[in-house]
């Protein structure tokens, strides 16, 4: 029988989010304004990644069989797009607010390390790999498509593109 996941949001009305497994809750959200974006399931554990608003800013987090861990200080709004996990370690990629429109492309994982990759006007990291202890990052910096390999970065186009996706 395969296992299916399901996430989203759940704006304003209590109750939270639940992640259903073939009808079967089996993460409960508690905040009525979570916003998962990934989930997955890997030894036995079920993942979440996302954000919630703490102190009426997005915060970056992380659940862990429903239990969530806070990826930023919720100083400034964080965001997770993506995740994976490998050799029981989480990694999420997403971004960081800065002033005006300035988004800081970063990745953090359950150990709580947060690395920002580029801090140009629009950096963003959409999706996030890791092969061979190697950490892959895909995104997208001033609109052009880039993929960061251990935080290093390489540009993929000079063209108005984006990397939405690396495996």
């Amino acid at each position: 029988v395969p296992v299916v996941y399901a996430v989203g949001s759940y704006y304003y009305k209590s109750g939270g989010f639940s992640a259903a497994s073939g009808g079967i809750v089996t993460a409960s959200f508690e905040s009525d304004k979570d916003s998962v974006n990934f989930v997955m399931s890997s030894g036995g554990k079920l993942y979440a990644a996302g954000y919630h608003y703490n102190n009426s800013k997005p915060t970056a987090a992380l659940w862990v069989d429903g239990m969530r861990t806070d990826l930023s200080d919720c100083s400034v709004g964080t965001y997770v797009y993506s995740m994976t996990v490998a050799g029981g370690k989480a990694y999420m990629s997403g971004y960081i607010d800065g002033a005006g429109n300035q988004r800081t492309a970063a990745v953090w994982d359950s150990d709580g390390t947060q690395t920002s990759l580029d801090t140009a006007d629009s950096a963003y990291a959409y999706s996030v790999a890791v092969a061979n202890n190697n950490v892959y990052v895909a995104g997208r910096v001033e609109n052009k498509a880039v993929i960061w390999k251990n935080g290093t970065r390489h540009n993929l186009s000079t063209d108005e593109s984006s990397a939405d996706l690396v495996k």
